[in-house]
Formats: C-alpha cells, sequence, structure tokens
C-alpha cells in the first residue's frame, strides 16, 4: 500500500513490475472513449472558468472517465486541469482532487501520469511550506522513478528535494540534492534549462553558506544558459540573486543596479511571491543606502503583495524593514512597534539572522526609552540568539570541514576511477592493436609497393615532360630575349638618328629660341637613347648599371650646355644597381630636365656653382635627391602648380613612377623623389 494524505492506495506489487508489459497492449476501451472524453476535457476547462460551483460536480463527473485516456495524453490534459483547479480553488480542494485523480491513475495502470500528478503534489506542498509532506511525495515519485527510468523527472524531483533543503537551512544536503539531480540529468539527455535552474539552485545554496564566490559564479551560469534559451524571466532572477551576493559584500550600489535591471521582467511574470521579494531586496538596499523614502515605496509594494497572498514569512520580513525605516525616521513607537510585530513571526520561522539583529535593535530602542525592563528581556534574547547562531555557525564550519574532506576523498576516488579506466581502456587498445596490427601491416605494404611502382611510373613520364617543357621554354626565352635586345638596339639607333637629324636641322635655324627648344628636345632624346643602350647591354648578358648611365648622360649635357666643368662642380654619388624599365625611362629624363635646368639657370649670375646627385635604394624603395647652390627659383612660382613645359614634364614623370617628390627653394633649389622598386614585367 502506499499513503498519499491520510489515506492509503491499494496498489499490487505485481502491477508495478508488469508495467511495461501492459503499456505494450492496445487499449481498445481506451481509443473508443477518446473522442468523448475530449469533449468532457474542454466542457472541464470552460466550467472551471466561468462556474466555479457548478465545475465541483463536473470534476467528479470527469473522473469516471479518467480511464477512457491514453497514459501520454491523459498525463499532459490531466496537468493542465490541475493547474485551471489550483488557480480558481482552495489548496486543501485541489490537493484532494490530485491525489483522487492518482489514486484512479494508480488503478488504471497509467503511472506515467501517476508520475506527474506526484511532482505536481510536491511542488503544491512545497509552495505551501509543508515540507514534510513535501518529502514523502518526492520520496513517492522516486520509488516510481527508479521502476520507470524517467531520468529527466527524477532529476526535476531532485531539484525540488533540493528546494526543499534549502528552505530547512539544510543547505549541504541541498547541495548533494542538486548534484544528484545533474547526475540524473546526465544519465537521460541533459539540456540547457536543467542545467539552468541546477546551477540557480546551486548558488542560492552557496549564497546561504557564505560561499560568495561560489555563489556569484553559479548565479552567472546560470543567467548565462538562459540566455541562451531567450528566457528572459530566468535571467532576471539570476541576475536579482546576484545582487544578494552584492547585499552581503555590502557593495549597495552594485545591487540596486542588479535588482532594478531584473524588475521589469520579474513584475511581468505575475509570479507574486517572486515579485514582492525582489521589492523587499529594493527597498533594503535603499535603507543601507540611506534612502528611505525609496525604501518605503518599494516595501509597501511588498507588503500589499504578501497580504493579497497570505505569506507569513513575507510579512514579517516586511515588519522588520518598516521597523528599520521608522528607526531611520527617528519615530521610535513605530519602529519598536514593528519591530515587535516582525520579531512574532520569524521567532515562529526561527530565522536567526535576522532575530539577532533584532533583538539588539530592539532592545536598543527601549533602553532609549528609559524602558529597561523590556531593554534587558531583549538582551537576554540577543544573547541566547547569538549563542544559538555560534552553535549553528560552528556545526556549519564542522559542515564544511567534512564535505571539503568528502570532497577530496571523492576527487580522489574519482581521479583513481579514471586512472583505473584509463588503463583498462590502454589494455583493451593494445589488444586490439594485437589483432590488427599483422592485417594492417600486410595491407599497407602491399598498398604501399603498389603506390611506389605508381610514383616510379609517374615520376619517369613527368620527367621526360618537364624536360621538354624545359628545353622548349628555355629556346622561347632565348629567342624573346634576342628579339628584346634588338629591339632596344633598334630603338637606340632610331633615336640616334632622330638627334642627328635635328642637329643638321639646327644649323639651318638662325632663331635663337627654335635653337634652344631642338637643343633640349636633344638632351630628351639623349637620355632616352643611353637608357636603351643600357638596356640593350642588359639583353646580351652584360651587367647594365645604372649609375653608369648617369655617369655618361651627365658630360653629354655638360657638352651640349657648354659649360665650363672647372667652374661648375659636379658631384655623383649613386649606388651601383639595375633599375626596371618602368622606372629607368622615367627616372632617366627626370634626371635630364632637373639636371639641364640647374646648367641652363641655376648659376647665371655666378661665377662658381655645384650640382649634387645622389642616388640610393633602401629596401623597397628608391630615393633620388638633385640640388645646385645657384640662384634658385622666384619665390612667387610654386614647382607643382607652374606651367612652365619643364615642371609639367617633371609632374608628369613623377606621377608616372608614382613618386613623392618635395622641392626646396633655399640656398638654391633640390629636389628629393622617392618612390617603391619597381620589377621588370618583361620576361619576369
Amino acid at each position: 500500500m502506499i499513503k498519499i494524505g491520510n489515506r492509503f492506495l491499494k496498489i499490487p506489487i505485481y502491477s508495478l513490475l508488469v508495467v511495461l508489459f501492459f503499456t505494450s497492449i492496445p487499449l481498445t476501451y481506451a481509443q473508443f472513449n477518446q473522442d468523448s472524453s475530449a469533449i468532457n476535457l474542454e466542457k472541464l476547462k470552460k466550467a472551471i472558468a466561468t462556474n466555479k460551483a457548478k465545475a465541483k460536480e463536473e470534476i467528479r463527473v470527469f473522473e469516471k472517465s479518467i480511464s477512457g485516456f491514453p497514459d501520454s495524453t491523459l498525463e499532459k490534459n490531466l496537468l493542465s486541469l490541475l493547474y485551471e483547479v489550483e488557480d480558481n480553488y482552495s489548496k486543501e480542494f485541489t490537493k484532494k482532487v490530485a491525489e483522487d485523480w492518482l489514486q484512479i491513475s494508480f488503478e488504471s495502470s497509467q503511472y506515467y501520469t501517476a508520475k506527474s500528478i506526484i511532482e505536481f503534489l510536491a511542488n503544491l506542498e512545497f509552495e505551501s511550506s509543508q515540507y514534510d509532506s513535501a518529502f514523502y511525495y518526492i520520496n513517492l515519485g522516486d520509488s516510481l522513478l527508479n521502476l520507470y527510468e524517467d531520468y529527466d523527472k527524477w532529476g526535476e524531483l531532485y531539484l525540488l528535494k533540493a528546494a526543499i533543503h534549502d528552505a530547512n537551512g539544510d543547505y549541504f544536503k541541498s547541495i548533494e540534492s542538486v548534484f544528484k539531480a545533474i547526475d540524473k540529468f546526465e544519465e537521460g539527455n541533459i539540456n540547457k534549462k536543467q542545467l539552468a535552474f541546477s546551477y540557480l539552485q546551486l548558488g542560492s545554496s552557496y549564497l546561504y553558506i557564505n560561499f560568495l564566490d561560489k555563489a556569484e559564479n553559479y548565479y552567472r551560469l546560470a543567467e548565462n544558459y538562459f540566455n541562451d534559451l531567450n528566457d528572459t524571466l530566468g535571467a532576471a532572477i539570476s541576475r536579482s540573486n546576484m545582487a544578494l551576493v552584492e547585499i552581503e559584500r555590502e557593495n549597495y550600489t552594485k545591487a540596486i543596479v542588479l535588482l532594478k535591471g531584473s524588475l521589469d521582467e520579474i513584475v511581468a511574470s505575475d509570479r507574486h511571491s517572486t515579485i514582492s521579494y525582489a521589492f523587499q531586496s529594493i527597498s533594503e538596499v535603499f535603507l543601507e543606502l540611506n534612502q528611505v523614502d525609496s525604501a518605503a515605496f518599494y516595501l509597501d509594494k511588498a507588503s500589499k503583495l504578501n497580504k493579497t497572498l497570505g505569506y507569513t514569512y513575507g510579512l514579517g520580513m516586511d515588519y522588520y524593514l518598516k521597523s528599520n525605516i521608522f528607526l531611520k525616521r527617528n519615530n521610535n513607537d513605530s519602529a519598536i512597534f514593528y519591530g515587535l510585530k516582525a520579531y512574532e513571526i520569524l521567532e515562529k520561522e526561527s530565522e536567526y539572522d535576522i532575530l539577532n539583529k533584532l533583538t539588539l535593535q530592539l532592545a536598543e530602542e527601549y533602553k532609549n526609552q528609559k524602558n529597561y525592563a523590556q531593554s534587558i528581556l531583549f538582551y537576554e534574547k540577543n544573547k541566547q540568539i547569538d549563542k544559538t547562531l555560534r552553535e549553528e555557525n560552528k556545526k556549519i564550519n564542522e559542515l564544511i570541514q567534512t564535505e571539503n574532506a568528502n570532497l577530496e576523498k571523492a576527487k580522489y576516488e574519482l581521479k583513481l576511477l579514471k586512472e583505473k579506466k584509463r588503463i583498462q581502456e590502454f589494455e583493451n587498445k593494445r589488444k586490439q592493436e594485437r589483432y590488427n596490427r599483422a592485417a594492417i601491416i600486410a595491407a599497407i605494404s602491399i598498398i604501399l609497393l603498389i603506390l611506389s611502382l605508381y610514383i616510379l611510373y609517374r615520376n619517369r613520364v613527368l620527367t621526360k615532360e618537364l624536360k621538354t617543357q624545359k628545353d622548349l621554354i628555355s629556346s622561347e626565352l632565348e629567342m624573346k630575349r634576342s628579339l628584346l635586345s634588338e629591339i632596344h638596339h633598334r630603338v637606340k639607333n632610331n633615336l640616334q638618328i632622330i638627334s642627328s637629324m635635328l642637329s643638321i636641322q639646327s644649323q639651318y635655324i638662325k632663331d635663337e629660341r627654335f635653337d634652344k627648344i631642338i637643343r633640349e628636345c636633344r638632351t630628351r632624346i639623349v637620355s632616352m637613347s643611353l637608357i636603351h643602350e643600357s638596356l640593350y647591354k642588359r639583353e646580351s648578358d652584360e651587367k647594365s648599371i645604372f649609375s653608369q648611365y648617369i655617369k655618361e648622360l651627365i658630360p653629354q649635357l655638360v657638352e651640349t650646355y657648354q659649360v665650363d666643368e672647372n667652374n661648375i662642380k659636379l658631384n655623383l654619388e649613386v649606388d651601383e644597381f639595375e633599375l626596371s624599365l618602368d622606372d629607368s625611362v622615367p627616372c632617366g629624363l627626370l634626371i635630364n630636365e632637373i639636371i639641364s635646368n640647374s646648367l641652363k639657370h641655376a648659376f647665371k649670375e655666378m661665377s662658381k656653382g655645384e650640382i649634387i646627385l645622389k642616388m640610393t635604394k633602401n629596401a623597397s624603395y628608391i630615393e633620388l635627391y638633385i640640388s645646385d647652390n645657384g640662384v634658385g627659383l622666384d619665390k612667387t612660382i610654386i614647382p607643382e602648380e607652374h606651367d612652365s613645359f619643364g615642371f609639367l614634364l617633371i609632374n608628369s614623370l613623377i606621377k608616372q613612377l608614382g613618386a613623392k617628390m618635395t622641392v626646396k627653394n633655399e640656398t638654391g633649389l633640390s629636389y628629393t623623389i622617392r618612390w617603391r622598386f619597381h620589377s621588370d614585367k618583361l620576361l619576369s
């Protein structure tokens, strides 16, 4: 027999043992009555919502049709009906209905439904603070779930058991129950929701034994899982609990931020006990921050809810906080009045932490009123409570030491078990390897042999193909080099012919201005001709150094402009390096143009002068520096914007190089030109 409330259910033992067999037999009668039962369900739900008096009769009529449902369908519908009954009727009537339906589900061998009703009854008793009765239903469910191996519900019952231990102050038992719940969840198919609730309960248990860091960590884990599930209420409750940790740390500013940040979601949930507790917590924090009006505002909200709920413990805490508010307002009479009301309730609840503060507070208040008899009375009570607290703390510390020792032992045993398991797995692996090694080696050897032969054959074929391609590429490359060399040679010859033609033509020009233009054109053509000669040498396997080109160009410019080398000193500092065709032509023309300008204009009014040309290559950049100590430019001329042909050509060549140019018009004129080195695109 199984006891429910004050009654016993007669359940044959064999019916529990063969439950799995019977649940596999088709229930013809249940299928026959399913449609009519569904109609009864809807009719009953409507009656509960509209006519409570009539619905009580309908509930009793409905009980006769319960057996007409398949077990899985009945479990879902019966639970929704029980919640309807709970919302509309007293706790006593709800419990009576649930116990009757549990009796019927056992008699009908509908054990899946029975499990859910048991869980409902355990929660109902827990919410009413009937912890012994709740434990009874949990143990009943434990026996049934042990037979059924429904790990999810089993874990949920352990979580409820943890909450009851927590409410009774058995925090270590609460922690133990949570870990058992997690074990059950892991035996089934654990999900984030189950983990979130488990971590939330662990946080509360560690908070009450003042393990604040652990409490915060578990609350944060719970919040993360609730956020992953988009459960905003669960996340809000986790944050509000983190605020309790901050209150214990006396970090009230952070606590108020957490509480206010979670308040909207909690209020929207319509869970009155949770809402009232949140209001109380906010009131307590504002009280610690000496914001008395704010504390009173939120406490008033909590008191209204607790009165509506008839929540005795909540009312006791309301009176305690009210007493503190009146004390802050220097209203000692009201502080004593509400302090006594709080004491009357909290003494029955054995809330020693609060009673310790409250009795000391009352003793001080009576002392201030010169009511020494009452003051001594509460000092004595405070002394007794303080003694009780010290004993409890001593027990908790002893429990902590015991639990730590057990934890270390469990860790060692777990480590030993894992090591044994690892060794066993290693041995099994070695055994399996011995069985397979010969076959694997043989298979690998055959594969390697075939692969080696194939690779050898392919290598021979590829080597032959690569040699043929290499010879072809070498031949084509040599041909292209010859052609490119010939092109440079012919371009150079053509440029020299053009230069010669211009030289002959200049002999017939009488206009000095035209003669000057032709002479400048010749210097530019000569500059390009020298570059192509340099490139021609390179393609002919002769080393082509750009400094050599400069050394050939400068004397020709001096000769062209008939400059006395004794008066104008030329300083050349050029690193030896090769320059690509893309850089050579514009760079050569730039040097030609700038040096020509210096030779023509810089030393008109001077007998002596100096031109410096430096060219260096550093990493991936080339820097060209040309300066003279001549008369410089007119201060009104801006080289980058001047529209003379010479400056236009210089700026155009700078853009072609992708270079940056800096011009300084001090003690002469200087150009600093810097650009990124370009490699030859041809034959690369």
